[in-house]
């Protein structure tokens, strides 16, 4: 096969558990297990950090936060590290990316190596938007999709622009999208925020629940459900902040409308792969479908994906669609369960396209289903300020949050280090991380420290605080709840 053409597609805010290849009890990803049973699916992905910047930079450099400088305050990718679709098009192939909202924007080097590159956060109503549109096919449809159905944080945008652009394409083509429906407020478009949750009531179009809508820009309510409840549920921290307690009822409820929000990804993607499958490029093309982080629903008195390691923020889903159907005769084949993280995307989408990289802790997973594993996978999270919680709960405390954490796993163990304090569980064993073993098994705890200081730096940087002039900028953050 001549060199084939490579997609990646980050799902954001999904964790691994809430995708039915993963064994989810909903039908949120008919796509995904599509592409999975004919392909390969990773059971033990992680990702490198709980943050779309950090995590992004360590897909797009093949390198940990702590090597790449990408973490904390420091969210600019560095000037003399190849980006992945930098290499790739060095190689010869055209390509394609459209930014996340605000973390992977031009300004932070995210734009490096893309033929098109478009930044979505500055999609919004304006007379500039309105003379793209005339020209822009997608846009128009996103327009009209958004004005009725309801926001989707400009999901159907990239995808159409995304196969727009491969119809245009002639030689080998690298494509990037990161689809960020999933992420709170957890508020996917009509028909989807009810696919899981029937007894929601909200009004037709989304024009008309704008304009007669609260504060939050709603106007729904669940039947039997304290709506304020999920309300602040879903926009804002009250876990963290103390004021409602981890275990709070809605959960469920939340949780449904977040199972809606990665179903409708799917379906985007699913339009994305029919698409391929008419031109005939699918049999030439590899998709990865992976995320950047996952997310809280109240596990450890946490919520969304602020603060600290544990599982339900690193694993993530990593399935590819492979054109030779690695795994459709076998499998056994199709399913890798050693651990994976997304540093090792850069190296293994490098050698599918006939080049070959050195990355110090990421491995090429080539040839898939059957590569190389890791002794250890290591994720990191720099100083995080409390700023996006304070502006929606003033009197947050944050002693005891924000400070650096590393972690390191090896087959069984996992290692998280936080503040000169240790914490160690069997991952495998025990994912819902409720035993802390660093006591009871001090020769793993101090086995795996040492790996830590080995082959980790410091998390040195201070807490992410921008001044921000960009208007289109600080409105996307403050949508996102992050300022």
């Amino acid at each position: 096969m001549s060199r084939p053409n490579v997609l990646v597609v980050v799902l954001d805010a999904t964790r691994a558990d809430h995708l039915s290849c993963y064994g989810h009890d909903r039908p949120t990803t008919p796509t995904v297990d599509r592409l999975a049973a004919s392909g390969v699916r990773y059971t033990s992905a992680f990702s490198n950090s709980n943050w779309t910047g950090t995590s992004h930079g360590a897909l797009f450099t093949g390198q940990l936060p702590s090597h790449s400088g990408v973490y904390a305050g420091q969210q600019t990718l560095p000037a003399d590290v190849e980006t992945l679709p930098e290499r790739l098009q060095a190689a010869g192939y055209d390509t394609f990316g459209m930014s996340a909202g605000t973390h992977l924007r031009g300004s932070r080097g995210y734009d490096r190596g893309f033929d098109v590159f478009k930044e979505t956060y500055r999609v919004s109503p304006s007379l500039d938007f309105l003379r793209k549109a005339v020209s822009d096919p997608p846009l128009r449809a996103q327009t009209l999709f958004s004005a009725t159905r309801g926001p989707d944080d400009k999901t159907l945008y990239k995808f159409r622009s995304l196969r727009r652009w491969i119809r245009r394409v002639d030689g080998p083509f690298f494509g990037f999208i990161n689809a960020k429906t999933a992420h709170h407020p957890y508020n996917p478009p009509r028909p989807y925020k009810s696919m899981f949750c029937p007894d929601l009531r909200r009004a037709r179009y989304q024009f008309v629940e704008e304009l007669f809508g609260d504060e939050f820009g709603e106007r729904q309510t669940v039947p039997g459900e304290d709506y304020r409840r999920l309300q602040r549920l879903s926009y804002r921290y009250p876990v963290i902040a103390g004021e409602i307690p981890a275990d709070t009822p809605g959960w469920e409820t939340i949780r449904a409308w977040y199972d809606g929000a990665v179903r409708y990804v799917d379906d985007r993607l699913g339009e994305l792969v029919d698409e391929l499958d008419r031109l005939g490029e699918l049999e030439h093309t590899y998709v990865f479908v992976t995320a950047d982080h996952g997310e809280y629903f109240g596990e450890h008195g946490l919520e969304k994906h602020y603060y600290s390691l544990y599982e339900p923020v690193l694993h993530v889903p990593l399935v590819v669609h492979t054109p030779d159907g690695v795994g459709a005769d076998d499998e056994d084949s199709g399913t890798v369960d050693e651990p994976v993280s997304l540093v090792d995307l850069y190296p293994t989408t490098v050698e599918l396209a006939g080049e070959s990289v050195d990355r110090e802790h990421a491995a090429s997973l080539v040839p898939l289903g059957d590569g190389p594993g890791h002794d250890h996978v290591f994720a990191e999270l720099g100083e995080v300020g409390p700023e996006g919680i304070t502006g929606h709960h003033p009197g947050f405390d944050d002693s005891g949050y924000g400070d650096p954490v590393q972690v390191v796993r090896d087959d069984e163990y996992k290692l998280l280090v936080e503040d000169g304090e240790a914490e160690l569980y069997e991952w495998r064993a025990d994912p819902a991380e409720s035993t802390d073993r660093a006591d009871d098994r001090p020769a793993v705890r101090d086995r795996l420290a040492d790996v830590v200081d080995a082959e980790l730096g410091e998390l040195t940087h201070s807490a992410l605080s921008e001044d921000i002039e960009d208007s289109d900028l600080q409105d996307h953050l403050e949508e996102l709840g992050y300022m």
